[in-house]
Formats: structure tokens, sequence, C-alpha cells
């Protein structure tokens, strides 16, 4: 009845120790820590940031909790964080090209709507500068500036650099947009 009583305390000493072996001493995931962050920096090279914003975000987000993870020694869950944050970094590569084409889509909407403003903002010119909200000097002056910046924009674009023609696009189309209700008052 002893022995099977220090076999049995052996049995339950020896369970404890190799689940503490097993669970207690795992390693930190360096390997996938490596590869998320290459695939995260790789994604961003290539403008994910810029043209596959949400996934490449979430990529982001999930680097980060994983790291958090393997400060607190939960390498388990961290490993699985971080091949999570690959494949997504990977899936915000191939959506590049389908963000590119979205933006330039809305950017060229944008230039659609950029001249029918400043068409409508031409229109209002003369009543305006006869009422002397605006001399005709500084309409003139006016509508130079947001031609040119209208040109600007549009080689920004064709030059292939979308995200800088959206981006002046839409600051133009702010711009006009605001003169005009400031004119209509």
């Amino acid at each position: 009845m002893r022995k099977w009583k220090l076999t049995r305390a052996f049995s339950i000493v020896l369970c404890f120790g190799l689940i503490f072996l097993v669970f207690g001493c795992t390693k930190p995931p360096k390997q996938e820590l490596e590869n998320a962050e290459k695939a995260i920096n790789s994604a961003k090279s290539k403008e994910a940031h810029i043209y596959a914003e949400e996934t490449f975000k979430k990529a982001e987000e999930v680097l980060n909790k994983a790291k958090t993870f393997i400060t607190e020694k939960k390498y388990k869950e961290a490993k699985q964080l971080l091949i999570e944050a690959e494949k997504l970094a990977k899936q915000a590569e191939t959506e590049i090209e389908a963000g590119k084409a979205k933006m330039k889509e809305e950017t060229e909407k944008m230039f659609t709507d950029i001249k029918t403003s400043l068409e409508e903002t031409k229109k209002l010119l003369p009543q305006v500068i006869r009422k002397k909200i605006i001399s005709k000097d500084d309409a003139q002056n006016l509508v130079g500036k947001w031609e040119l910046d209208f040109s600007t924009a549009k080689e920004s674009l064709e030059a292939g650099k979308i995200k800088e023609a959206k981006d002046k696009a839409k600051s133009l189309l702010d711009e006009v947009k605001s003169k005009s209700e400031e004119f209509k008052k």
C-alpha cells in the first residue's frame, strides 16, 4: 500500500513537472515575429498603408497585440497572432492594385466635380465683381491659381502619384466650393 502511494505521488509530481516543462518553458516565437515584421515592411514599401489601408492597419494592430503577448510571456497566443499578422500583410499587398484603381477612379470623379464647380464659380464672378465683393484682379488671380492647381493634380495622377493627386483634388474641390458658397451669399 505504501509503495502504491509513493508511486502515485511520484506520478503526480512527474505529470506536473512535464506540464511545467511543456508550458512553462516555451520560447518566444522569434521566427514568426521576424516573418510578420518582414511581411509588414514589405507591404508598407509597396504602399499598402495607402492603397490597402484597412487590411494593412489590421496587420499592424495584430502585430502590436502579439508583441504585447510576447512581453507577457504568452508565447502560444503571440505565435498565432504573428502568423495572422503575416497573413494580413500579404493580403494587403494583394489589395494594392485594386486600391489604386479605386482611388484613381475617385480622383477622376473629383476632377469632374472640380470642373463643374469652377464653371459655376466663374459664372458668379461678374456679379461678385460688380458688387465689389472681390476685385477683378483678385478674381483673375484666384481662377488662375485654381486652374494651375487643377493642372498640377492632373499631372500627379498621370505620373502615377494617385494619393498625391487625390489629396490635391480634394483640397482644390473644397476650396472652390467654399468660395462659391461665399460668393452666393
